[in-house]
Protein backbone atom coordinates (compact mmCIF):
# COMPACT_ATOMS: atom_id res chain seq x y z
CA UNK A 1 0.00 0.00 0.00
CA UNK A 2 2.79 2.42 0.90
CA UNK A 3 4.62 1.67 -2.35
CA UNK A 4 1.48 2.30 -4.42
CA UNK A 5 0.72 5.53 -2.54
CA UNK A 6 4.31 6.65 -3.02
CA UNK A 7 4.11 6.04 -6.78
CA UNK A 8 0.75 7.82 -6.99
CA UNK A 9 2.04 10.90 -5.16
CA UNK A 10 5.23 10.90 -7.19
CA UNK A 11 3.35 10.84 -10.49
CA UNK A 12 1.31 13.82 -9.27
CA UNK A 13 4.50 15.62 -8.17
CA UNK A 14 3.96 15.58 -4.40
CA UNK A 15 7.64 14.90 -3.90
CA UNK A 16 7.90 15.53 -0.16
CA UNK A 17 4.87 13.39 0.73
CA UNK A 18 6.03 10.65 -1.63
CA UNK A 19 9.46 10.75 0.00
CA UNK A 20 7.96 10.42 3.48
CA UNK A 21 6.06 7.31 2.40
CA UNK A 22 9.10 5.89 0.61
CA UNK A 23 11.21 6.26 3.75
CA UNK A 24 8.48 4.59 5.83
CA UNK A 25 8.08 1.73 3.32
CA UNK A 26 11.83 1.04 3.33
CA UNK A 27 11.79 1.04 7.13
CA UNK A 28 8.96 -1.52 7.23
CA UNK A 29 10.23 -3.72 4.37
CA UNK A 30 13.67 -2.85 3.08
CA UNK A 31 13.11 -4.20 -0.45
CA UNK A 32 11.60 -0.93 -1.89
CA UNK A 33 15.13 0.49 -1.82
CA UNK A 34 15.64 -1.27 -5.19
CA UNK A 35 13.39 1.39 -6.76
CA UNK A 36 15.92 4.14 -6.01
CA UNK A 37 17.37 4.51 -9.50
CA UNK A 38 14.08 4.49 -11.46
CA UNK A 39 12.69 7.03 -9.00
CA UNK A 40 15.66 9.36 -9.52
CA UNK A 41 15.27 9.08 -13.29
CA UNK A 42 11.52 9.62 -13.14
CA UNK A 43 11.82 12.79 -11.07
CA UNK A 44 14.68 14.01 -13.26
CA UNK A 45 12.64 13.55 -16.45
CA UNK A 46 9.62 15.23 -14.85
CA UNK A 47 11.54 18.33 -13.85
CA UNK A 48 14.22 18.62 -16.56
CA UNK A 49 13.34 19.99 -19.97
CA UNK A 50 16.38 18.51 -21.67
CA UNK A 51 16.01 14.95 -22.94
CA UNK A 52 19.65 14.58 -23.90
CA UNK A 53 21.28 11.51 -22.39
CA UNK A 54 24.43 13.52 -21.60
CA UNK A 55 22.38 15.80 -19.34
CA UNK A 56 21.04 12.84 -17.41
CA UNK A 57 24.39 11.09 -17.09
CA UNK A 58 25.89 14.08 -15.29
CA UNK A 59 25.38 13.33 -11.55
CA UNK A 60 25.45 17.06 -10.79
CA UNK A 61 22.13 17.39 -12.60
CA UNK A 62 20.51 14.89 -10.24
CA UNK A 63 20.70 17.36 -7.36
CA UNK A 64 17.57 19.20 -8.36
CA UNK A 65 15.13 20.62 -5.83
CA UNK A 66 12.57 17.89 -6.53
CA UNK A 67 15.07 15.05 -6.13
CA UNK A 68 16.43 16.57 -2.93
CA UNK A 69 12.91 17.01 -1.54
CA UNK A 70 12.02 13.39 -2.28
CA UNK A 71 15.18 11.67 -1.08
CA UNK A 72 15.77 14.16 1.71
CA UNK A 73 12.35 13.56 3.25
CA UNK A 74 12.67 9.79 2.79
CA UNK A 75 16.12 9.80 4.43
CA UNK A 76 14.84 11.85 7.39
CA UNK A 77 11.97 9.42 8.01
CA UNK A 78 14.09 6.31 7.55
CA UNK A 79 16.99 7.37 9.77
CA UNK A 80 14.69 8.89 12.42
CA UNK A 81 12.85 5.57 12.71
CA UNK A 82 16.15 3.68 12.60
CA UNK A 83 17.52 5.74 15.48
CA UNK A 84 14.27 5.51 17.48
CA UNK A 85 13.99 1.74 17.26
CA UNK A 86 17.69 1.32 17.91
CA UNK A 87 17.18 3.27 21.12
CA UNK A 88 14.33 0.94 22.05
CA UNK A 89 15.83 -2.43 21.10
CA UNK A 90 19.54 -1.86 20.58
CA UNK A 91 21.59 -3.81 18.06
CA UNK A 92 18.95 -6.56 17.95
CA UNK A 93 16.79 -4.25 15.86
CA UNK A 94 19.60 -3.62 13.35
CA UNK A 95 20.39 -7.31 13.10
CA UNK A 96 16.83 -8.61 12.78
CA UNK A 97 15.69 -5.88 10.39
CA UNK A 98 18.64 -5.72 7.99
CA UNK A 99 21.60 -8.03 8.63
CA UNK A 100 19.53 -11.18 9.20
CA UNK A 101 18.05 -11.09 5.70
CA UNK A 102 21.47 -11.25 4.05
CA UNK A 103 22.43 -14.29 6.15
CA UNK A 104 19.14 -16.17 6.33
CA UNK A 105 18.99 -19.78 5.14
CA UNK A 106 15.68 -21.61 4.91
CA UNK A 107 15.71 -25.09 3.43
CA UNK A 108 12.17 -26.10 4.37
CA UNK A 109 9.34 -23.73 3.44
CA UNK A 110 10.99 -22.00 0.56
CA UNK A 111 9.81 -21.22 -2.99
CA UNK A 112 13.24 -20.06 -4.13
CA UNK A 113 14.64 -21.35 -7.43
CA UNK A 114 17.65 -22.83 -5.56
CA UNK A 115 15.46 -24.48 -2.91
CA UNK A 116 16.40 -28.07 -3.82
CA UNK A 117 20.10 -27.27 -3.78
CA UNK A 118 19.78 -25.77 -0.31
CA UNK A 119 17.70 -28.73 0.84
CA UNK A 120 20.06 -31.48 -0.32
CA UNK A 121 23.31 -29.68 0.56
CA UNK A 122 22.27 -27.91 3.76
CA UNK A 123 24.97 -29.64 5.85
CA UNK A 124 27.46 -30.48 3.12
CA UNK A 125 29.55 -28.89 0.39
CA UNK A 126 29.98 -25.53 2.13
CA UNK A 127 32.24 -24.07 -0.57
CA UNK A 128 29.86 -24.93 -3.41
CA UNK A 129 26.89 -23.81 -1.36
CA UNK A 130 28.35 -20.39 -0.71
CA UNK A 131 29.37 -20.06 -4.37
CA UNK A 132 25.80 -20.75 -5.50
CA UNK A 133 24.51 -18.16 -3.03
CA UNK A 134 26.98 -15.54 -4.28
CA UNK A 135 26.09 -16.25 -7.91
CA UNK A 136 22.41 -15.95 -7.05
CA UNK A 137 23.05 -12.61 -5.32
CA UNK A 138 24.97 -11.31 -8.35
CA UNK A 139 22.22 -12.46 -10.73
CA UNK A 140 19.51 -10.90 -8.57
CA UNK A 141 21.07 -7.47 -8.17
CA UNK A 142 22.53 -7.44 -11.66
CA UNK A 143 19.09 -7.96 -13.20
CA UNK A 144 17.44 -5.48 -10.83
CA UNK A 145 19.96 -2.77 -11.78
CA UNK A 146 19.71 -3.66 -15.48
CA UNK A 147 15.92 -3.35 -15.47
CA UNK A 148 16.05 -0.07 -13.57
CA UNK A 149 18.45 1.23 -16.21
CA UNK A 150 16.76 -0.34 -19.24
CA UNK A 151 13.24 0.90 -18.44
CA UNK A 152 14.21 4.28 -17.05
CA UNK A 153 11.59 5.94 -19.25
CA UNK A 154 8.69 3.94 -17.76
CA UNK A 155 8.61 4.06 -13.96
CA UNK A 156 5.70 1.66 -13.44
CA UNK A 157 7.13 -1.01 -15.73
CA UNK A 158 10.54 -0.73 -14.07
CA UNK A 159 9.06 -1.08 -10.58
CA UNK A 160 6.91 -4.09 -11.51
CA UNK A 161 9.71 -5.99 -13.28
CA UNK A 162 12.29 -5.12 -10.61
CA UNK A 163 10.01 -6.43 -7.88
CA UNK A 164 9.29 -9.68 -9.71
CA UNK A 165 12.99 -10.31 -10.40
CA UNK A 166 13.97 -9.45 -6.84
CA UNK A 167 11.47 -11.99 -5.46
CA UNK A 168 12.19 -14.76 -7.97
CA UNK A 169 15.96 -14.61 -7.44
CA UNK A 170 15.88 -14.10 -3.69
CA UNK A 171 17.62 -16.86 -1.75
CA UNK A 172 14.59 -17.29 0.49
CA UNK A 173 11.08 -16.91 -0.92
CA UNK A 174 8.08 -17.58 1.32
CA UNK A 175 4.41 -16.99 0.53
CA UNK A 176 4.40 -13.41 1.86
CA UNK A 177 6.93 -12.40 -0.80
CA UNK A 178 4.29 -12.90 -3.51
CA UNK A 179 2.43 -9.90 -2.13
CA UNK A 180 5.35 -7.68 -3.08
CA UNK A 181 4.65 -8.04 -6.80
CA UNK A 182 0.98 -9.10 -6.67
CA UNK A 183 0.03 -5.70 -5.24
CA UNK A 184 1.44 -4.23 -8.46
CA UNK A 185 -0.60 -6.52 -10.73
CA UNK A 186 -3.38 -3.90 -11.23
CA UNK A 187 -0.70 -1.67 -12.78
CA UNK A 188 0.29 -4.49 -15.12
CA UNK A 189 -3.35 -5.22 -15.96
CA UNK A 190 -4.00 -1.61 -16.94
CA UNK A 191 -0.86 -1.43 -19.09
CA UNK A 192 -1.66 -4.79 -20.75
CA UNK A 193 -5.39 -4.13 -21.16
CA UNK A 194 -5.26 -4.01 -24.98
CA UNK A 195 -3.67 -7.49 -25.01
CA UNK A 196 -5.88 -9.17 -22.42
CA UNK A 197 -9.27 -10.79 -22.89
CA UNK A 198 -11.41 -12.31 -20.17
CA UNK A 199 -10.42 -15.77 -21.38
CA UNK A 200 -6.70 -15.00 -21.21
CA UNK A 201 -7.07 -13.37 -17.79
CA UNK A 202 -8.92 -16.36 -16.32
CA UNK A 203 -6.37 -18.74 -17.86
CA UNK A 204 -3.41 -16.80 -16.41
CA UNK A 205 -4.98 -16.66 -12.94
CA UNK A 206 -5.87 -20.37 -13.07
CA UNK A 207 -2.30 -21.34 -13.99
CA UNK A 208 -0.94 -19.19 -11.17
CA UNK A 209 -3.24 -20.58 -8.48
CA UNK A 210 -2.81 -24.18 -9.65
CA UNK A 211 0.96 -23.78 -9.51
CA UNK A 212 0.71 -22.19 -6.07
CA UNK A 213 -1.47 -25.00 -4.75
CA UNK A 214 0.71 -27.73 -6.21
CA UNK A 215 3.84 -26.28 -4.60
CA UNK A 216 2.12 -25.95 -1.22
CA UNK A 217 0.68 -29.45 -1.34
CA UNK A 218 4.03 -30.92 -2.41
Amino acid sequence: MLVLLCLYLLIHRYYTLAGLLFGLSVHLKIYPIIYGFPLIVFIFRKTNRSNRIATFLNPANWLSKSILLFFGSSAIVFFALLWSFHQLYGFDFIYESYIYHSLRVDHRHNFSFNYLFEYFHYDTLPDQKYLVRKLGFVAQWGLVIFVGTRYYYDLLSAVVIQTYIFVVFNRVVTAQYFLWYMILMPVVAVKCKPLLTWTKTIMILSIFFLAEMSVNLA
